[in-house]
Formats: C-alpha cells, sequence, structure tokens
C-alpha cells in the first residue's frame, strides 16, 4: 500500500515505465498504478511490456550487436571492446572480470577524448593501424552517429539504439 507522501512524490516526479516497473516489483497492482497516475490499466500494461522490449538488459550480447562479422575480424580489439561493452550494458559489470573492466574503461576513455570519432566496422576495410586484419576503423562522428560510439550506416532497434552509448555509469 502507498502512503499519501509516498503517492504525492510519485506524482511530482510523473508516470514512466520505470516508475511502473518499480510499483509492480514493490508489489503495486497495474489497477492502483492506473488509477494513481490517470491511465488505463492497458495503457499501464503497454507501458510495461515497451519498457521491458527497449531494455538492453533483456537482450543478449549477440542480439545488440548491430553487425555480422567474420571470424578473423573477430579477433580484434574493436570486436572484443564491443563485446565487453554490450557485457557490461547487459549485466552493469555484474560477473565480469577484473580484465575485462579495465580494458573496458580504456576503451570509453578513448571515446570521451576522442569525442568527434564513432567505430566503423565495414569487412572491406583494408588491414590497417586499428585492426591489423581490417574490417575496423574509427571514423569522424556525423550528426546521423548523434551520441552512438558507432557509425551509423544501418538500421538498429531500439535496444542497440539504447545500447550502443557510453553508459551513464562507467565502470
Amino acid at each position: 500500500m502507498l502512503t499519501e507522501a509516498r503517492k504525492a512524490k510519485l506524482l511530482a516526479e510523473g508516470f514512466s515505465p520505470a516508475v511502473a516497473k518499480q510499483l509492480r516489483a514493490e508489489g503495486v497492482s497495474v489497477i492502483e498504478i492506473a488509477d494513481l497516475f490517470g491511465l488505463t490499466k492497458q495503457g499501464v500494461y503497454w507501458h510495461l511490456s515497451s519498457e521491458d522490449k527497449n531494455n538492453p538488459t533483456s537482450s543478449t550480447v549477440k542480439d545488440l550487436r548491430p553487425w555480422r562479422v567474420p571470424s578473423p575480424q573477430q579477433k580484434a580489439s574493436p570486436y572484443i571492446n564491443m563485446s565487453y561493452h554490450l557485457e557490461y550494458v547487459i549485466s552493469r559489470g555484474k560477473g565480469m572480470s577484473d580484465q575485462k573492466i579495465k580494458r573496458l574503461r580504456g576503451w570509453y576513455k578513448f571515446f570521451l577524448d576522442n569525442p568527434n570519432l564513432v567505430l566503423r566496422f565495414d569487412p572491406e576495410i583494408p588491414p590497417n593501424a586499428v585492426a591489423k586484419c581490417g574490417g575496423w576503423d574509427y571514423v569522424e562522428r556525423s550528426s546521423e552517429d548523434g551520441g552512438l560510439i558507432i557509425k551509423k550506416d544501418m538500421d538498429l532497434t531500439p535496444q542497440q539504439m539504447n545500447a550502443l552509448v557510453i553508459p551513464a555509469e562507467l565502470p
């Protein structure tokens, strides 16, 4: 049961799928949430389901990876760093080794020190300083890339759009 003070605080913060999910985890019914925020029961269910679909933690690294990368180019640092990044986004770092976290911190530092660069993958990129096997490079950020850490030269799912950014909370 929600106290009047808690209800007032929730109303002041406003409705969001995350708030609804938190309230459900606390045992508050969908009907109570709907009544509190002036929504229909169906509206609350819709927001709860859309929040889950756009939450990268409900996906796997494979689902979030935006490219199909040939085996030889999977050994390159950018591929490994991207895999660690997606693992971090999914797990918030829980269960990741110190070595992975250290490597990831270095990669995030690279992006923070070079905000005008994004990672680009194209199997036709020749071998270079970024990847001796080719396929990878850091290129100038364009307006289409927004806050992504990758070159947005393909369609991305909402989950990928949420996951392919520097996390707000760094390891």
